[in-house]
């Protein structure tokens, strides 16, 4: 059981890891380069703030919708613990600073249903591939990647939403 076990974890990190590098090599251009292919020097993270600012509005009601968190999801995407680092990279901070950051950014509404988005939503690219070589269908695949995204969009509005209320009444 161990040898079988120890083959399968090895063959998910070779197949995985082609996979991961070049997520991040994308990730990488689109941080570091303008839609015209100049560097982009301003803060701006480039390509990647431009289109998470392009989705900042559907996040709006889950109450995240700053490019920040949009950026952060999209780094999620290819490793989830990714996401508090992509956060850091963002703001310039770390530790208590990243904290202070972060509290200006995310009221306790917002940060809750953030929090619960990201527990909720599709899990990374490796875990997406070895879906796909499972279940033998990228079609099937696709369906419960959506139907998880949908799920944790849907259940993140109701927990802010909820929350917000609540704390209106106090």
């Amino acid at each position: 059981v161990a040898k079988l076990t120890l083959t399968r974890v090895r063959g998910f990190f070779t197949r995985s890891a082609g996979m991961l590098s070049a997520a991040f090599a994308v990730f990488w251009l689109l941080k570091t380069y303008n839609f015209d292919l100049t560097p982009a020097y301003d803060g701006r993270f480039g390509m990647l703030g431009a289109i998470g600012r392009a989705a900042a509005f559907v996040f709006a009601p889950a109450g995240f919708g700053f490019w920040q968190a949009c950026v952060a999801l999209l780094c999620g995407f290819m490793a989830k613990e990714s996401i508090v680092g992509m956060l850091a990279v963002i703001t310039g901070a770390t530790g208590a600073a990243l904290s202070e950051e972060l509290a200006l950014m995310f009221t306790p509404a917002s940060a809750l249903s953030f929090l619960v988005f990201v527990l909720l939503y599709t899990p990374c690219v490796s875990t997406l591939r070895a879906m796909t070589e499972e279940l033998k269908s990228r079609r099937r695949a696709l369906f419960y990647t959506l139907r998880q995204l949908i799920i944790a969009y849907v259940i993140s509005v109701i927990v802010y939403q909820a929350v917000s209320l609540v704390t209106l009444r106090l």
